[in-house]
C-alpha cells in the first residue's frame, strides 16, 4: 500500500470516527432532553420525576433497551459511572426526585444499616400512635359505661368523639345481653 493510500485510509478512519462521536453526542442530548422533559422542579429544589414509578415509588426511564431507575440515570448523566456495590440515596428523602444535587452515592451496607435504623423507628411510632389510639378508646368507653350507670340509654347518646357507629350497636348489644342475662 502507497503512503497516498494510507494517509488516504487514516482520514477516512478519522472522519468515520468523528462521525460516530457526533452521533453519540446527538444521542447524548437527545436522551437528556427525553429525561428532562419528564420532571418538574418543587419549591423544595426536588426535580420531581412525572413519568413511569415502579412500585415502590421511585421513577423509571427507558435506555438502551432497558428500564432504569430514574434517580440513578439522572446520577450518571450529570455526575458519571456509579461503581458495583453502590447506591444513590436520596438527600430529600424523596423518592421521586432526581436532581443530581439531592443525590449521593452510599455502600450497600450504609443503606441496609439506615433502612433497618429507619423502620425501627416506624415501627415504634406505630406502637407509639396504637397506644395512643387505644387510651382514647379506653376513655372513650369508660365516659360510656359511666352515663349508662347514670341512666342514660344508649339511645340517648347521640355522639360520643371518637367512637364509630359499629362501635356504639357493639356496646348497646353487649349491654342488652348483659341486661338480660339469668344465671
Amino acid at each position: 500500500m502507497s503512503r497516498s493510500q494510507v494517509v488516504l485510509l487514516q482520514s477516512l478512519q478519522v472522519g468515520l470516527l468523528n462521525a460516530e462521536h457526533k452521533r453519540n453526542i446527538r444521542l447524548q442530548e437527545l436522551t437528556k432532553t427525553r429525561f428532562l422533559e419528564k420532571i418538574k422542579i418543587s419549591n423544595s429544589g426536588c426535580w420531581e420525576w412525572h413519568a413511569s414509578l415502579n412500585n415502590v415509588g421511585y421513577g423509571r426511564f427507558f435506555y438502551q433497551g432497558k428500564l432504569r431507575r430514574a434517580h440513578r440515570f439522572s446520577y450518571e448523566l450529570h455526575k458519571g459511572p456509579i461503581s458495583e456495590g453502590l447506591v444513590i440515596d436520596h438527600l430529600c428523602k424523596n423518592r421521586r426526585c432526581v436532581n443530581p444535587d439531592h443525590l449521593y452515592i452510599k455502600n450497600i451496607e450504609e443503606g441496609l444499616e439506615q433502612n433497618y435504623v429507619k423502620l425501627i423507628d416506624e415501627y415504634k411510632e406505630m406502637r407509639k400512635e396504637y397506644a395512643n389510639e387505644l387510651d382514647t378508646n379506653q376513655k372513650i368507653v369508660v365516659e360510656l359505661n359511666n352515663q349508662i350507670q347514670h341512666g342514660v340509654e344508649i339511645k340517648e347518646i347521640k355522639e360520643v368523639e371518637g367512637i364509630k357507629e359499629k362501635s356504639r350497636a357493639e356496646i348497646e348489644d353487649k349491654t342488652e345481653r348483659e341486661r338480660t342475662y339469668v344465671g
